[in-house]
């Protein structure tokens, strides 16, 4: 591929990641982050394992569901406990008294943390969901998993969580990889990415596979789910020469009753002009095959670090599944 070529295909991508994926977001942002506020247990063990005092990065935080795993932030009272809508007892639809609740913990956080040493600093290209992070008291700001605006080596680990499925390029997702690695301290930086999986049913060979027939059923039902999303290939111009386009999809969104009006308030968009029909938005995602993660990450290594540092940079052996994601862990040795 020649350099203008290069150059064009990175265009026309920026393009199609703004309309399906950043535009998005935009208009989702409150109803998404509702959903968004359980932590995966692989990412919470991995927070666990940080040595105290550590510095991190999250590339595509959302509504900033990881940044108060162990915060000392947290711990200084600076974060706020969440409280959703329908726990909220002014908001309660009943009649007569709300019924007290207890409010969760704040997003992103176990109910008996281990201890507070911790600070992990936000990035995310959606203003909006970026503000809700801010909202809860979050170290956070606006920008692109691919861009770097922090000076090389400074973190002491890094983390994204389904953010590099969103970029619609082999090149693109490899540069965020980069981008990452150049954000890490090359003498003990530690790396995780986890991204949606094409094998939506456990591996044979890991403990979570569903041995019986009832254990398979929610495992099945999600891979029909999977193989029904409308391929993206015929839509974007940047995927004209994917050589996996049958994993380029489109996943649908469909806002809900109060949810439409505010993320069309979110969105410019007046309450008059808000139609009956929820409207489903369509999000671009690359599914990950089973070692394609890892393969990734080492294209990365490769471009971005000097050999020494190649020497130093452990890679898992395989790729960890969850829940229908890919991830992988990396780490700089002495």
């Amino acid at each position: 591929m020649t350099v203008e070529t290069s150059a064009k295909l990175d265009e026309l991508a920026r393009k199609d990641e703004a309309q399906y994926v950043h535009e998005v977001y935009e208009t989702i942002a409150t109803h998404f982050s509702d959903t968004r506020y359980k932590p995966w247990p692989g990412i919470t063990q991995f927070f666990e394992s940080l040595p105290p005092g550590s510095l991190g990065l999250d590339a595509g935080c959302g509504n900033g569901k990881y940044l108060g795993l162990r915060s000392v932030l947290r711990s200084a009272g600076h974060a706020s406990a969440f409280t959703s809508t329908a726990q909220d007892p002014s908001k309660s639809k009943g009649k007569g008294k709300a019924k007290a609740t207890t409010p969760d913990p704040p997003v992103g956080e176990a109910p008996n943390p281990v201890d507070a040493s911790v600070i992990t600093i936000g990035l995310d290209r959606s203003s909006n969901l970026v503000k809700i992070a801010k909202e809860r008291s979050h170290e956070v700001l606006v920008g692109d998993a691919i861009d770097m605006p922090w000076r090389e080596g400074t973190f002491d680990f890094a983390i994204s969580i389904a953010t590099i499925h969103h970029f619609t390029t082999p090149s693109r997702r490899r540069e965020a990889v980069r981008t990452m690695l150049r954000a890490l301290n090359k003498k003990h930086g530690k790396l995780l990415i986890q991204v949606w999986a094409v094998e939506q049913e456990p591996p044979m060979n890991t403990g979570e596979h569903a041995q019986t027939e009832a254990a398979r059923k929610p495992y099945l039902k999600r891979q029909r789910d999977m193989d029904k999303l409308e391929s993206a290939a015929s839509m974007l111009s940047s995927l004209e020469l994917s050589e996996t386009k049958k994993q380029d999809v489109f996943v649908p969104w469909k806002l809900q009753g109060a949810q439409q009006q505010k993320s069309k308030a979110e969105a410019g968009t007046t309450a008059s002009e808000a139609t009956s029909t929820p409207p489903v938005f369509q999000r671009y995602y690359h599914l990950f095959k089973a070692g394609e993660l890892r393969a990734l990450v080492e294209e990365a290594v490769r471009e971005e670090l000097d050999d020494d540092s190649q020497a130093r940079f452990v890679i898992d052996e395989e790729e960890r599944w969850e829940s229908g994601n890919w991830s992988i862990t990396g780490c700089f040795k002495p």
